[in-house]
């Protein structure tokens, strides 16, 4: 459990979603980073402390070093839990985020789109009840997934030609996915088994489900004889359209745009970028506070080079660097490669 939560809750999603709040430098925010500190402050005291049983030379040097008002940790109190910050409600709006953000990245792997990569929008399906749980952390959801956009919708049914239907009617990008199930189709075909098959092969998926929406069956013509199947001779599903990734979990379905504009390839480029620039500045021993000279790419070809000088501001802000540099000037280079293409770049 505190495996869980110190890598999940809060090196994955608190860290993250705080970020931007921590490296801004407006004064009118003073008040908010230092907040986040605290709690940060907080919440590795407190772990330490429990973590201390198992791990106790570690965690007294931490203790000494960080949260020092006691001579040794085994003079602190064991942690109590304040119900008083006990919010259900926002807790349980907070993993249903991290399952949708969780079912989503499963959408890009399919569709190969990189999660640092911004989408132009999401569509999300939920269970009733749960549209307003994940709209009260409408800004989080936008950065989590990574998306200029998204809609949320709630649905009733859950699987099978129901669901397919409600997703048609609401528009949704699918394409109908209709099965024969082979064991109860047998006995009513027999003989014409094979022309049934050659049949439903020429016939469009969405027919079969209109059919069975109207009247609970569809006749298959097959020239001497004609045979009527019913729902429980077919499998019902659906795949997305072409220019989506979808992936579904249970009673949870997320939809990706699989196309990318200049202005959203710019922005993951540039994420790229930093997030190498920024490996490097750990690499070279540099405090993530300091502020630094400049950072040096070199090698990028013509269309990248031209995104990334469009954003250099936005690069700098990242890297924590006074100027973005595109000439061979740095003492000494790293090499690295960004989707196949080969770089240089340094920070000083």
């Amino acid at each position: 459990a505190m495996d869980d939560f110190i890598i999940n809750s809060v090196s994955q999603v608190y860290i993250p979603i705080t970020r931007p709040e921590i490296w801004a430098e407006e004064e009118s925010q003073k008040e908010r980073r230092l907040a986040i500190y605290a709690t940060l402050s907080e919440i590795l005291r407190v772990f330490d402390i429990m973590l201390h049983p198992i791990c106790p030379f570690t965690t007294e040097y931490l203790h000494g070093s960080m949260f020092g008002q006691k001579k040794t940790i085994l003079l602190e109190s064991w942690p109590q839990p304040q119900k008083s910050l006990v919010n259900d409600t926002v807790e349980e709006s907070f993993d249903l985020m991290k399952e949708v953000v969780s079912v989503s990245a499963a959408a890009r792997m399919k569709g190969k789109l990189k999660r640092r990569w911004p989408l132009n929008d999401a569509i999300i399906c939920v269970e009733k009840s749960q549209k307003e749980k994940l709209e009260s952390l409408s800004n989080l959801l936008l950065s989590q997934l990574n998306v200029e956009k998204y809609t949320i919708i709630e649905l009733e049914k859950k699987e099978g030609l129901e669901l397919v239907a409600q997703l048609l009617k609401l528009n949704l990008p699918i394409v109908p996915k209709v099965e024969l199930e082979r064991k109860k189709i047998g006995p009513k075909a027999k003989q014409d088994l094979p022309k049934l098959l050659t049949k439903f092969a020429e016939t469009d998926p969405r027919k079969i489900v209109d059919d069975l929406l109207q009247s609970g069956s569809h006749i298959f013509d097959l020239g001497a004889n004609k045979i009527t199947l019913d729902k429980e001779d077919f499998i019902i599903d659906f795949v997305e359209q072409p220019e989506y990734a979808m992936a579904k979990r249970e009673s949870l379905i997320v939809f990706v745009s699989s196309a990318r504009n200049r202005e959203m390839m710019a922005q993951g480029l540039v994420r790229d970028v930093a997030r190498r620039l920024q490996a490097l500045r750990k690499e070279r021993g540099y405090n993530p506070t300091d502020i630094l000279d400049a950072a040096y790419i070199l090698d990028l070809d013509e269309e990248s080079l031209e995104m990334v000088k469009e954003r250099h501001e936005e690069l700098a802000f990242l890297v924590r660097v006074k100027n973005i540099v595109f000439e061979d000037k740095a003492k000494s280079y790293k090499d690295d490669d960004i989707d196949g293409q080969k770089i240089r770049i340094s920070v000083e």
